[in-house]
């Protein structure tokens, strides 16, 4: 497995956090998503290698971990699109993160550097990893993720744990494979407090097809699966991407 790099975009992140950051004990992701506009992925990896080193020098106690994530399938804008996730252990973790950043010039210079030639943001927030698989490993380049937004219309994400719980135990039991999380916003702009992400992990596309095919032959899954609260929850979006390297 390649080592993960260590990158910090914190001063992307313009919306503030006006609560107490003790609140919040769970790991939480930033993202950064990226439209292209013609730029090649390799500019953007390019980039991340250097921000991940001066990263490590001016925050060497930070956990922050970032990945590359390039669209697959995310509707007819995303070829070219990706996005940047970055994970730390809380939310102390990443203010003070993001502060050391906010006080070096070295980590301003850097950001100076962004490809913006060839990607536009469309999109930053802050979320918490509210549950995740019990059998769950590090991401890694060369993984798949199937992406699931939703609308939370009633009962918060307790049913969508608990869904989450049977098909995972049947996926163990049956050998299915696929690592799923959630994750709800802290910071991701108006009306987001009642939205969540599902995150499905595969090891590779392989992996991911192999599972889908288990899925298809499996009366245990097709079950759990069919147990899917859809009184609680909309879907909004779908989609599935590959985690890029990062020199």
């Amino acid at each position: 497995m390649q080592k993960a790099k260590r990158f910090v975009a914190g001063t992307m992140l313009t919306a503030g956090v006006l609560f107490a950051t003790s609140v919040f004990a769970n790991p939480v992701v930033m993202r950064v998503g990226l439209d292209s506009t013609g730029g090649q992925i390799n500019t953007m990896q390019s980039f991340l290698s250097r921000a991940s080193q001066v990263a490590s020098r001016i925050s060497p106690n930070g956990s922050g971990t970032a990945l590359l994530i390039a669209n697959n399938f995310h509707g007819p804008s995303s070829p070219g699109g990706a996005s940047v996730a970055i994970t730390f252990d809380s939310l102390e973790d990443w203010a003070a993160v993001t502060a050391a950043q906010r006080t070096s010039s070295e980590w301003q210079s850097v950001m100076q550097t962004f490809p913006a030639d060839g990607y536009a943001i469309n999109f930053q927030g802050l979320s918490e990893i509210a549950w995740q698989s019990p059998n769950a490993t590090p991401p890694a380049p060369g993984n798949v993720l199937l992406v699931y937004n939703f609308n939370i219309l009633q009962g918060g994400i307790q049913p969508m744990i608990a869904f989450l719980e049977r098909v995972t135990e049947v996926g163990l039991r049956e050998n299915i494979g696929g690592q799923p999380s959630i994750l709800t916003p802290i910071v991701a702009g108006a009306g987001t407090n009642q939205t969540a992400t599902v995150l499905v992990r595969f090891e590779n596309g392989a992996a991911w097809a192999e599972a889908t095919a288990k899925q298809n032959a499996s009366s245990a899954w097709q079950a759990a699966f069919a147990s899917f609260p859809v009184q609680n929850y909309q879907v909004t979006y779908q989609g599935m991407s590959t985690i890029v390297p990062v020199p």
